[in-house]
């Protein structure tokens, strides 16, 4: 029989095999559970969603994505070097994104600001003219530094913004009132009531008519000039008419497809027959326009014609048809043919250079 010495016993007494408790055992065993149920799962679901192109005409070439997490949107606009300007809405600041490097240049707070946030933002040149509820600011567009800000109102109002840079006049559609502002030192030049008024356009002002279209005046004796029987087209902080030479406009009609109206006589020249999301945009040197179909095609067109010159399409989001509509889109383009689209569904601009661009 083998001898036990005192100090053998003493350890194996010490460090005897520890044995879990129940409770600790199920807790174990549901975490595994829980890993190995989630891994399964993970593999069944499909990829983090990145839109995609489904395909069209002329190949397009598409040269980025990027991924915002904050609310951008419907306002913005874009320079010659391919700049996005917009605004976080749920961070509250306007900014200047790089798309080619992909860069922030400059995050800013607005200066003017009360419920609902910036409005419309042009950029003319090295300055951006940006509305709000309160009224309009212009500031360096390099740096978003402040040149100067107009206080108009109290805000609850509809606020819309024209700039006319042959006559250098900062127009704005401020509630039931018209502001006409010097761009260079923001002093407010004349106002007036805006009373029906849905747009002013090298002094023809362009009213709604009855029982429907439009009815053009002239600003300086108020004499009816032309009549439009047709329709009338949409005007709002976000959508505005596109002045395609002094003598033609490009609008959305109250059936959201586009038109270009004839300033001299009143008729329209051409409409599509699609229908839209969101803005349009020009590429003036082209004389083609630009617009992001009810399917999430982007559309080019002749401008003189109306005909489709080719077509991008986009995958949607997953959500339902219905859901889509509750976001926002916005369209620009770009001197050397690069068109930026922004998503609201899924937080997406992307850059596409459409063939021939």
């Amino acid at each position: 029989m083998r001898k036990i010495n005192v100090d053998e016993r003493t350890r194996k007494m010490s460090n005897p095999r520890r044995r879990l408790p129940l409770p600790s055992i199920a807790i174990a065993l549901f975490v595994l559970f829980m890993v190995w149920g989630g891994l399964r799962n993970w593999q069944n679901k499909p990829p983090v969603y990145v839109r995609t192109l489904i395909g069209g005409t002329g190949d397009p070439d598409v040269q980025a994505i990027y991924k915002f997490s904050h609310s951008s949107g419907d306002t913005g606009a874009v320079n010659p070097s391919g700049v996005y300007y917009s605004y976080d809405s749920i961070k509250d600041f306007l900014f200047a994104f790089e798309t080619r490097s992909g860069t922030y240049l400059w995050q800013r707070k607005p200066p003017l600001k009360q419920g609902g946030g910036v409005g419309a933002i042009i950029v003319s040149q090295s300055t951006l003219y940006v509305t709000t509820a309160l009224g309009v600011y212009a500031c360096n567009a390099a740096t978003g530094d402040v040149i100067w800000s107009s206080v108009l109102g109290e805000g609850h109002v509809s606020v819309v913004s024209q700039l006319e840079q042959e006559r250098s006049i900062l127009r704005i559609y401020y509630g039931d009132t018209i502001f006409e502002i010097d761009p260079i030192t923001g002093e407010i030049l004349r106002s007036w009531p805006k009373g029906d008024l849905l747009w002013l356009e090298d002094q023809i002002e362009i009213y709604p008519a009855t029982p429907a279209g439009l009815e053009g005046r002239d600003q300086t004796t108020g004499e009816v000039i032309w009549e439009n029987r047709e329709r009338a087209f949409l005007v709002d902080d976000k959508l505005t008419p596109m002045q395609i030479n002094p003598t033609t406009l490009l609008v959305k009609s109250e059936m959201r497809n586009y038109c270009t109206l004839d300033l001299s006589g009143g008729a329209y020249l051409w409409c599509s027959l699609d229908r839209f999301r969101a803005n349009s945009a020009i590429h003036y040197e082209k004389m083609a326009g630009y617009a992001l179909r009810d399917d999430f095609t982007l559309v080019e067109f002749d401008l003189q014609t109306g005909a489709t010159l080719s077509e991008t399409q986009f995958a949607p989001t997953k959500l339902s048809p219905n859901d889509n509509r509750g976001y926002s889109y916005f369209i620009a383009v770009t001197p050397d043919g690069e068109v930026l689209i922004f998503f609201g569904d899924s937080g997406e601009l992307l850059v596409v250079k459409p063939n021939g661009a």
